[in-house]
């Protein structure tokens, strides 16, 4: 009896991707039966100037914090590493990550422009893993704080879930701050077959441990990411302002975490389709009406996206060293999607260096 076929990789990749496309869909057709679209424009359009200029303000604040957030963790290896070259590649990381495939996302972006000129891949990479750690216990404390200052919270439970998501991660990052514990992990990788792997969980488990060593600056990157987290709940704050919503600032505090969790969603285009439904569904609790809480989704999508158009001097200077790399790299994806070819990589690492230029 023959073997069942099984598709390429690349195919099955396609497929997936298909999927989280129509699930997102999906969510926003439901949305859309019980909101008039017109009426969400509608309101959009009548926003009011100013503050969707703070909004933007705020926005673009709120990338160089999260810059300056990374840059500190990068320094724990390389003191010597610019500020500057952190924003920039940020931002057009940023921006890039936009139009690219998955095999060459943000985070790959973000590490090789920065790798190139520190010269040590292990350690840019690991301290994106702990700044999105950190991101995310930010998160949750904006949220418990909400939740804290609101007399009668309208989501329940959200205390009990947000505490216990907190205990987590930092009993996973106290784990990781062991030793013995990320030892523990080695004899998981002695096969063959896991050589480049075990290399590479070596590398990163060394820089791990240095960098949680420093707890000084751990505490300031969850520092910062609280402050980051605030950021974003006054960019919301202000969209709202300028769309006339009217609810306590603990309701932003709250939802505001919420929703950028739930665009972390694998069923997300960009965060579009999930940031929509939560941000009704959330709103909606604390009685701002559907049409509305659509409307202020889409202006915080739409400012988002202009937020990022800082990165595009980065993408056009030099323009042709931008033009080979990003036709490799997105050829490259559209071959692999999702996987860390030598073709994906390399083109990253040329796009990355004209970042640098």
């Amino acid at each position: 009896m023959s073997a069942p076929t099984r598709q390429p990789p690349s195919r099955r990749r396609g497929l997936a991707a298909l999927l989280r496309a129509l699930v997102a869909l999906g969510l926003l057709a439901a949305l859309l039966r019980e909101i008039e679209l017109g009426d969400a424009l509608a309101r959009l359009g009548a926003a009011k100037p100013g503050f969707v200029a703070l909004a933007l303000l705020l926005m673009l604040a709120e990338g160089v914090c999260g810059a300056y957030k990374w840059w500190l963790l990068l320094r724990v290896r390389d003191a010597s590493i610019g500020l500057w070259l952190v924003v920039k590649v940020s931002f057009g990381a940023s921006l890039a990550a936009c139009f690219l495939p998955g095999s060459v996302g943000l985070e790959l972006l973000r590490g090789f422009g920065v790798s190139r000129s520190t010269g040590d891949p292990a350690a840019c990479f690991t301290s994106i893993a702990l700044d999105r750690v950190a991101g995310l216990v930010g998160l949750l404390l904006v949220l418990l704080f909400g939740a804290a200052l609101a007399p009668q919270p309208a989501l329940r439970h959200v205390e009990l879930l947000g505490l216990g998501a907190l205990a987590t991660l930092l009993a996973g990052l106290a784990l990781a701050a062991n030793g013995s514990a990320r030892r523990s992990i080695d004899p998981l990788l002695r096969h063959p077959r896991l050589a480049l792997l075990r290399r590479g969980w070596e590398q990163a488990s060394a820089v791990l441990g240095e960098l949680l060593e420093r707890r000084l600056h751990v505490a300031r990157a969850v520092a910062l990411a609280v402050v980051n987290t605030l950021i974003r709940v006054a960019v919301v704050a202000a969209a709202g302002a300028a769309l006339g919503v009217a609810v306590p600032a603990s309701a932003y505090l709250v939802v505001v975490p919420l929703v950028i969790l739930a665009m972390w969603l694998p069923a997300s285009l960009g965060g579009f389709g999930p940031r929509e439904v939560a941000c009704v569904a959330l709103l909606g609790s604390y009685g701002v009406a559907g049409e509305q809480a659509l409307a202020l989704s889409l202006l915080v999508g739409i400012l988002g996206l202009a937020a990022e158009l800082p990165g595009v001097w980065v993408l056009l200077d030099p323009p042709p060293a931008w033009r080979g790399p990003l036709a490799a790299a997105a050829s490259s994806g559209r071959r692999a999607r999702g996987s860390w070819s030598p073709d994906a990589v390399a083109g990253s690492r040329a796009l990355c260096d004209a970042t640098q230029n």
